[in-house]
């Protein structure tokens, strides 16, 4: 099974056991390279949930915008789950009306360099198997994903999340730093 099929289904399982208020992850954005935050509260609403390299912000900062009392669901990479860990101790969010879902990160992918490898003007993009698929004015281009990782994530040595309640998904090892060169493998 799917990976993200079981991070919306352990979603859609807490909202309607009402553990939680509202999740919060990434759904799909209205450009092309771009994702958008999704405050889902009904349990019929997690389809909309996604997880891929395009998904930039760190959703840990959303924590501010609700009410410390509110129980919320927090998809977490490594860097939302560092953030949440930090914000606990410094008394910004109360970590017991939280319930975070620890997700494997593979990195972010710089969404500016895959505007300049582009052919023309991006109308669509999907990321699958190590690519990148664009879609320019009817063209089909393919990038490769290891290309166009942020300068942060390939210096990156803690992808796994921690202190999350629970963890779905492997750790993708295939996007290890090499000290000698300083490259993707």
């Amino acid at each position: 099974m799917d990976d993200f099929i079981q991070v919306r289904e352990e979603a859609a399982r807490i909202l309607s056991e009402k553990k939680v208020d509202l999740v919060i992850g990434f759904k799909d954005g209205t450009i092309p390279l771009k994702t958008q935050p999704a405050f889902i509260s009904s349990s019929d609403d997690t389809e909309q949930l996604i997880l891929n390299g395009f998904c930039q912000n760190n959703l840990a900062v959303f924590l501010h915008d609700q009410p410390k009392d509110k129980r919320i669901g927090l998809i977490c990479r490594a860097c939302e789950s560092r953030a949440v860990r930090a914000l606990a101790i410094e008394h910004q969010v109360n970590r017991e009306n939280l319930y975070l879902i620890g997700v494997p990160c593979s990195g972010i992918l710089d969404w500016k360099k895959i505007q300049n490898a582009a052919d023309g003007p991006i109308t669509s993009a999907v990321e699958e198997d190590g690519q990148i698929i664009l879609e320019t004015a009817g063209k089909r281009q393919v990038l490769k994903r290891n290309k166009f990782i942020v300068d942060s994530c390939r210096k990156c040595t803690r992808r796994e999340p921690v202190g999350v309640d629970i963890l779905i998904g492997e750790m993708n090892w295939k996007m290890r730093t090499s000290r000698l060169r300083g490259e993707i493998r």
